[in-house]
């Protein structure tokens, strides 16, 4: 396990942590009715998607994203995500490393 680094790079503030590694998140995502493989093909084309996979039970695409920060996901998310027509409803789950 890497421990923290006292960031210094990127005009890093400070006396803040940073991690070494990028934030990692499953995106869970509700679809209006017959619109998942729609969804999922047009989400895995963007920059920070790891994949993309349309799936049965209460959400209807599941995401593999990740991003430099909780910053960039969250940009990901709102901006290029949440706009994609079909799109009810997300769920942002980070991967956390314990």
């Amino acid at each position: 396990m890497q421990l923290p680094r006292l960031g210094s790079e990127r005009n890093e503030q400070p006396g803040i942590w940073y991690l070494d590694h990028m934030v990692q998140a499953f995106i869970l995502i509700q679809t209006d009715s017959g619109r998942a493989s729609d969804v999922a093909r047009a989400i895995v084309e963007f920059d920070g998607v790891a994949s993309a996979e349309a799936v049965t039970g209460p959400y209807d695409v599941i995401v593999s994203a990740e991003a430099t920060d909780v910053d960039a996901l969250g940009h990901l998310v709102v901006t290029q995500i949440q706009p994609v027509v079909g799109i009810v409803r997300t769920l942002t789950c980070p991967v956390i490393h314990i």
